[in-house]
């Protein structure tokens, strides 16, 4: 993992490191001339330090160092050279420079103009959640660019894009579905995602939810005419994967004595999408006219006091107003999903060994209180509170593990109680690690009980 000291604090022993031929370290000084931190800001320095630990191979510097050949920065413009460097960083992975690439095929900035060739390295980048590499695909079946031109493909990427909040998408999901490109026509649907990209302060969006106003085309009533883009929960992109749930070893001891995690197994979950941050009281408030929260302190504080299935109500009416298709994440997902997905670094709680970094749990939230969502770290998804905060319903009846691999398992098929996880602000530290469950009365509610949405990668 790269590190980063500044000149002005660690400043000559990290300049004798860098000279020393420390590839790290020459990146990081490359950092400081280009910001000016602690030293006098210098292009050409910059792309200096870049290129000798670029030619090291660090990806970051090969990165770095096609930026400056790209704005000329430091160095003479020159896309060849650009092209050449960002290759070499996204051949070792390095998703910007491999979405760079397809922009590079796709003008023809530095290498020949080739359709195909960008779609390869849009669709690279995309199947990891990139919003702009989504986008691009979408415009690439669209227009048939690299590809055979389809309308539902391009629908599919767009919207992909459009959860991940492109403005862009959004308003393209808007022409789709008010031409029935794709889509069958649904001027309602066309709306609400016009609202969405309008929302955003996107011109043409703005001038076409302004036109089906006037000629009254698509325009349904929501609550208040509230906000669409208030309502609606950032939502993460997850590749799916394959991983070992339950009681695994970073767990220690804590688990050892609990059968509910027993006996761990692998699991396959599919490419889904999870909140970034638990639902608050305002987006409950929103959409069912009151706020049931014991700690009414904020509209950003997590909602309380719900059951599981007063959040079937709720998710009924906001997939009404906003057309889509959000649900409770399953215990397979959600798991998944705490511990980082494909990028889990193995961690005991979600995002960190050292539980008061990422939760509020019993010992730092003074027992009497939420905390407004967001506020600790999040983990290596982005996704916040998954440990601690409220306890968060999942879509599945309680039941005990099985040893067998599965698939998507939606959960026990009997039983009366629902899974609910990630512990709360009133729960030690052992209740709120990555593989800890519990369970809760479907018609149950508590000022630690919550949730966060999730839905389906379409």
């Amino acid at each position: 993992m790269l590190t980063f000291v500044s000149l002005e604090t660690g400043g000559q022993a990290y300049r004798a490191e860098a000279e020393q031929g420390d590839k790290n370290a020459q990146y990081n000084m490359g950092i400081c001339y280009a910001n000016g931190d602690g030293v006098t800001q210098d292009f050409v320095q910059a792309a200096l330090w870049y290129r000798k630990a670029a030619e090291q191979g660090l990806a970051e510097a090969q990165y770095n160092l096609g930026h400056c050949y790209f704005a000329g920065e430091g160095v003479t413009e020159d896309y060849v050279q650009a092209a050449s460097w960002f290759r070499k960083a996204a051949e070792q992975g390095h998703v910007d420079a491999q979405y760079n690439m397809g922009l590079f095929y796709y003008n023809g900035w530095g290498v020949t103009q080739d359709f195909i060739q960008a779609v390869a390295w849009y669709r690279k980048v995309a199947t990891q959640g990139y919003t702009q590499a989504l986008f691009a695909l979408g415009n690439s079946y669209y227009l048939g660019e690299g590809v055979p031109k389809d309308n539902a493909q391009a629908v599919s990427w767009y919207r992909r894009a459009a959860h991940q909040g492109s403005a862009e998408a959004q308003y393209n999901m808007g022409v789709a579905y008010i031409n029935g490109l794709g889509v069958t026509k649904d001027e309602a649907q066309a709306v609400s995602w016009y609202r969405r990209a309008a929302a955003k302060g996107y011109a043409q969006a703005m001038k076409a939810l302004m036109l089906c106003y006037e000629n009254d085309i698509g325009v349904q009533p929501t609550p208040s005419e509230t906000n669409i883009e208030a309502i609606e929960p950032e939502m993460v992109f997850v590749k799916g994967g394959t991983f070992t749930m339950g009681c695994t070893s970073e767990q220690g001891s804590d688990c050892f004595n609990s059968s509910s995690e027993k006996p761990v197994h692998r699991v396959t979950v599919s490419d889904f999408y999870i909140g970034r941050y638990e639902v608050t009281q305002g987006q409950w408030r929103a959409i069912m006219g009151r706020n049931p929260s014991s700690f009414q302190k904020g509209d950003n504080y997590p909602v309380e006091r719900v059951s599981w299935n007063d959040v079937q109500e709720f998710i009924r009416k906001l997939n009404e107003i906003t057309g889509n298709h959000y649900r409770l994440p399953t215990e397979a997902e959600w798991e998944y999903a705490a511990r980082g997905g494909n990028l889990s670094m193995g961690y005991k709680y979600s995002g960190s060994n050292t539980v008061g970094d990422v939760a509020w749990y019993s010992k730092n939230s003074g027992r009497d209180t939420t905390y407004p969502v967001g506020t600790k770290s999040p983990n290596e998804l982005g996704v916040y509170d998954m440990s601690g905060n409220v306890w968060e319903f999942c879509s599945d009846r309680y039941g005990a593990y099985g040893k067998n691999a599965q698939t998507d398992p939606p959960g026990s098929f009997s039983g009366y109680s629902r899974v609910i996880r990630g512990g709360s602000w009133m729960t030690v530290a052992s209740s709120v690690r990555v593989s800890f469950r519990f369970n809760n009365n479907p018609d149950g509610r508590g000022n630690y009980l919550g949730f966060r949405l999730a839905f389906s990668s379409e």
